[in-house]
């Protein structure tokens, strides 16, 4: 039996060692002294597990936009060769990655690209039908996409890890649309400086005739956004349209709003944040709207597990707002605040 387990191990790790060694890096330079001059073209040229390697300059025109790869055929490393702020895509008004119903998984990578001057700096969209799709996205800086749609990054029905990003001065940080049930993970990034708001995490929902509303319904913790720096955006920090994500241990901090949920079946778990300095017309740091009695939205609500709210101002309340029907099952407690929450159905921290 020990034998057998060790020609086991030993045939998996000459698979992972075959793997690697087969692996090429393709060599894209603007400036002509590499395998291809546009990023596209290496891209092309690419084959299953390569990494696609550009070299320092600006990238723009024909071929380094709306940049793609069919994932049924190979999945790739898209990455600068010396960080963000040395390898720039000029979008010129359209996106810089386009992922549409392409078949990507989570081995497929972007890292360390500057995106900018586009409508949006990375699109990824399953398509409502499509087979399952999702991507990695690290290391960028996806700033000043302002033009047409204006979104920093798009997810649409798949599965996305977004990392130590830098997502500054677009309309929309990111735009996180989602009628299936996909894990996505937001964390580690800087997003800031948004004209509307940082992160939307958009249900789709129309209303209740909707075929998607079940899903919604969920409490969808498989969208979670943690660590993360979200300030100084236009309206909202992080708007919710019938979802329910885990926001965690981030700083909401210089938006109007830190965190609107609107919508029937918003309901978040808001934990360890730290939501300050929000000034709004209406509850700046945490404002409900048309919340129902189904759900139940968990504010701190277990030891250690608070949230800080700090010198947040809002007309119609500071730190915690609520314009709903009923709440049967609303939660804020453990929670410290400057100022007491003004609500018609506030439950009374402890």
């Amino acid at each position: 039996m020990l034998n057998k387990r060790l020609l086991l191990g030993l045939m998996i790790l000459l698979c992972l060692l075959y793997a690697v060694l087969s692996a090429d890096i393709i060599y894209v330079d603007v400036n002509g002294t590499g395998d291809y001059t546009t990023i596209q073209e290496g891209i092309n040229a690419a084959s299953d597990g390569d990494t696609v390697l550009v070299a320092d300059g600006i990238y723009t025109g024909n071929n380094n936009k709306n940049l793609t790869w069919d994932g049924n055929e190979k999945h790739l490393v898209v990455k600068s060769e010396n960080g963000a702020e040395n390898c720039i895509i000029d979008c010129n008004g359209e996106k810089g990655f386009n992922f549409n119903d392409s078949h990507q998984d989570t081995t497929d990578v972007i890292s360390g690209f500057t995106i900018t001057n586009g409508n949006t700096g990375i699109y990824c969209n399953r398509g409502i039908y499509g087979e399952e799709m999702s991507i990695t996205i690290e290391y960028n800086i996806i700033k000043e996409n302002c033009s047409g749609w204006a979104y920093g990054i798009i997810i649409m029905n798949c599965l996305a890890i977004v990392k130590n990003n830098t997502i500054i001065n677009n309309i929309t940080g990111i735009w996180h649309l989602d009628y299936y049930e996909n894990i996505s993970i937001i964390t580690n990034n800087e997003i800031s400086n948004n004209d509307y708001v940082g992160i939307f995490c958009d249900s789709g929902i129309c209303d209740e005739e909707n075929t998607y509303l079940d899903n919604a319904k969920l409490r969808d913790q498989i969208l979670v956004i943690s660590n993360n720096n979200i300030k100084y955006n236009g309206s909202y920090g992080i708007k919710l349209w019938h979802r329910s994500p885990l926001i965690k241990n981030n700083d909401i901090s210089y938006n109007n709003c830190a965190i609107y949920a609107e919508g029937e079946w918003s309901s978040p778990t808001v934990q360890c944040n730290i939501i300050s300095y929000n000034y709004g017309s209406v509850g700046s740091g945490i404002s409900f709207s048309e919340i129902s009695s189904s759900t139940s939205p968990l504010i701190g609500g277990e030891p250690g597990k608070g949230n800080i709210f700090h010198s947040n101002y809002g007309c119609n309340g500071a730190d915690l707002y609520v314009i709903c029907f009923i709440f049967y099952q609303f939660t804020a407690t453990y929670n410290t605040f400057d100022f007491f929450p003004v609500s018609s159905h506030y439950v009374s921290p402890v």
